[in-house]
């Protein structure tokens, strides 16, 4: 038994189900392309946002209010000097404060290095940490 299915190809009688649902796979090979490239996009957009001061800075502050959760106090990050949240960033101070508001402790011009898969796990995994000027203060009480 020979004849057209519809769709250009031939129908022997002798094909499985299977061969009838074989647009199946052409779908997911268009829904994951397209899924691609929106996640690049989104990728691009952030890139692009944090590559200046003003989308750092924004940034920055997303990442002190994450920080300030984790300690009992308030975090408080200085302005991006250089980089951005992908790969290695400098700020010009970093400073931590006690739960009364008074300075526990600064750091002056902190370079560190990354894991920016991390920032979306809600963690901070750094690989390089280097700061100039550290000023710590203990509190006896």
């Amino acid at each position: 038994m020979s004849g057209s299915d519809g769709f250009g190809h031939e129908a022997n009688g002798s094909g499985s189900a299977h061969e009838a649902s074989a647009p199946a796979p052409r779908r997911r090979r268009i829904v994951l392309p397209a899924a691609v490239v929106a996640g690049l996009l989104v990728l691009g957009v952030f890139i692009g946002i944090t590559q200046t001061a003003g989308g750092r800075d924004a940034a920055l502050s997303l990442l002190e209010s994450a920080l300030a959760r984790s300690v009992n106090g308030e975090v408080r990050i200085g302005h991006a000097i250089s980089g951005n949240l992908l790969s290695d960033l400098t700020v010009s101070r970093f400073e931590i404060l006690d739960a009364d508001g008074e300075l526990f402790l600064a750091l002056d011009t902190v370079t560190m290095e990354h894991d920016p898969v991390a920032l979306l796990r809600q963690q901070l995994d750094v690989g390089r940490f280097h700061a100039r000027g550290l000023d710590l203060r203990l509190r006896q009480y």
